[in-house]
């Protein structure tokens, strides 16, 4: 089984050169890769290259995982990752770190 590293930059390579069919397979084969201890850096690298198949399911994997909701509601990932979470997830009950008072 491939470094997931590796699989993310193939994914990255085949966006930006424009090889449809292998961005395809590479977005399948990473898709199937998401798991807890991955999650971060699978959404992350999605977001980052717009890959919206594999930002879609990481966000369908984590509305059904508990860990990562707790994790969630900890304020316990990045902002780019908590502001993505918001689309499966409440906001956090906890007051905001940053200080913003609810609207």
């Amino acid at each position: 089984e491939p470094p997931l590293d590796y699989l993310l930059s193939a994914a990255a390579l085949a966006k930006k050169y424009q090889v449809d069919w292998l961005q395809s397979v590479m977005v399948e084969v990473v898709k199937k890769r998401i798991t807890e201890e991955s999650f971060e850096q699978i959404l992350s690298t999605a977001m980052l290259l717009d890959l919206s198949p594999v930002r879609l399911c990481a966000l369908d994997f984590a509305r059904g995982n508990a860990n990562l909701l707790g994790r969630y509601n900890a304020h316990g990932f990045a902002q780019d990752i908590m502001l993505e979470l918001q689309a499966v997830f409440p906001l956090p009950s906890s007051s905001s770190p940053s200080g913003y008072m609810p609207i």
